[in-house]
């Protein structure tokens, strides 16, 4: 490592972590472009099947409560590495 600092050392997951990146950026950029999202007019209208995720309180709690899920497994992971005790 110090006697040729010209090599630059990649890690086994290097272009993993770059796809995963621009793959973030890519959906954070189409997230914040288009603007607010309409609400539909009509049931016969395409985004009618959508609006009811986003309008209906039991879809919001059901999409709420699964982002609150993923978000709690996914702190819960690294706690294997930190705890010598826990295996799942």
């Amino acid at each position: 490592m110090v006697d040729s600092p010209d090599e630059a050392e990649t890690t086994p997951a290097h272009s993993g972590l770059l796809v995963a990146c621009l793959v973030a950026i890519a959906i954070l950029s189409l997230w914040l472009w288009p603007g607010a999202v309409q609400v539909s007019r009509s049931v016969a209208d395409a985004w009618h099947q959508v609006d009811l995720l986003l309008t209906g309180s039991v879809w919001k709690q059901v999409t709420g409560y699964s982002l609150v899920g993923i978000a709690a497994i996914g702190m819960l992971l690294p706690l294997r590495k930190r705890v010598a005790g826990v295996c799942f």
